[in-house]
């Protein structure tokens, strides 16, 4: 992975449980440059993480990082389980990497699940955390599967003011009291859109994008750990470079891409 790219940054956590047996993989963590170069200096700093486990017969969990909607996959990590330590262990590293100061100028985008808020909250507390209003929906609609707060809930999140984010929470109240209270108890500065920070510039209020990595990295899993990520490294800088000489084509063309494109449709 470092013979891929000298400034790639891995990180390799081994483990014994006695001084005269042999170390096994604990953790691991994959942060790539140019990735976090373009990230940094070119898209809005909306930082999209999760964690899923791996179906294989260890369980380990992979841990990622993404920016620009799923686009650029920053960095990746994988641990033996999800849990307040191997976030930190991500989440700093990730940040040395990225050189946010203790996540200043950083957005972040999370379910909440097994401490990864409270991380945020200890190790970046320079960052803004944003709660995936879709995590909160599932955890609402178990609670309350009531059908008319669905609508008010997802209009709640979408509100751009706060004027109409009270006018849906109202609405809610009116269907169930309960479930209002319940949403009043989260930290309603984490999940509707109008408490999005400007300069985020994102209307982004759930992590379903990183869905679909998750989705493009399933064919990487039966792969053992080193194999995994050293595939993953090179097939990630490969889609780099050609999107990178893609970019310059553009550039240097006397019409837009997109106009080529209508231009092609149209002949072709």
């Amino acid at each position: 992975m470092e013979d891929i790219n000298d400034r790639n940054i891995v990180i390799i956590e081994t483990i014994t449980d006695h001084p005269l047996r042999p170390k096994v993989f604990n953790r691991m963590f994959v942060f790539l440059y140019d990735i976090a170069y373009v990230f940094k200096t070119r898209c809005r700093t909306l930082l999209t993480i999760d964690g899923w486990e791996i179906d294989g017969p260890y369980k380990n969990v992979m841990l990622v990082a993404d920016g620009n909607d799923a686009v650029l996959p920053i960095a990746f990590c994988e641990v033996q389980e999800e849990n307040l330590d191997s976030w930190a262990f991500f989440l700093t590293n990730l940040t040395y990497g990225l050189r946010f100061e203790r996540g200043e100028g950083l957005c972040i985008l999370a379910d909440g699940d097994n401490g990864v808020d409270e991380v945020v909250e200890e190790f970046l507390p320079y960052a803004v955390y944003r709660q995936c209003c879709f995590t909160l929906y599932g955890r609402m609609v178990r609670n309350f599967p009531d059908v008319r707060l669905h609508s008010a809930f997802w209009g709640a999140c979408r509100s751009i003011e706060r004027k109409s984010f009270i006018d849906q929470m109202s609405i809610i109240e009116t269907v169930n009291i309960k479930c209002h209270n319940w949403l009043k108890d989260t930290d309603s500065k984490t999940w509707p859109l109008f408490s999005m920070p400007q300069w985020v510039k994102s209307t982004e209020v759930t992590k379903s994008a990183s869905e679909q990595l998750r989705i493009w990295l399933i064919k990487f899993l039966d792969l053992n750990v080193a194999q995994r990520y050293t595939t993953i490294t090179r097939t990630i800088a490969e889609m780099f470079q050609r999107r990178y000489l893609a970019g310059w084509e553009w550039v240097y063309d006397k019409i837009t891409h997109a106009a080529r494109q209508q231009i092609i449709q149209n002949v072709f």
